[in-house]
């Protein structure tokens, strides 16, 4: 599994960001207080909630390539981090051939 694109609006200090991660590696630099930690702390609520939805029975990965929101029923709408009026999205591919536990 990858991140292919993080999209915060009005969470911690970014107003809105768009970042776009290369599929090999990804390093995230920059000075003391720039935000560097609030982007991991997206990324890790977010996949804190995937696992809850992951590690249901009843919601099985339903075919190869299929969305996030296919495989989970979670929708844009579901991933709200205590800010209001934003919305909070992170793009998850999930490549056929790798197993999520």
């Amino acid at each position: 599994m990858y991140i292919e694109e993080l999209h915060l609006q009005n969470f911690r200090g970014f107003k809105e960001l768009k970042l776009q991660f290369p599929r090999n590696l990804a390093v995230i630099i920059g000075v003391n207080g720039s935000g560097k930690s609030s982007i991991l702390d997206a990324i890790a609520i977010f996949l804190s909630i995937l696992s809850i939805y992951i590690n249901q029975p009843q919601l099985k990965r339903r075919r190869k390539n299929s969305t996030l929101s296919d495989q989970t029923g979670l929708t844009e709408d579901d991933i709200y981090i205590n800010a209001q009026e934003s919305e909070n999205l992170i793009r998850v591919i999930i490549e056929p051939h790798q197993k999520i536990s």
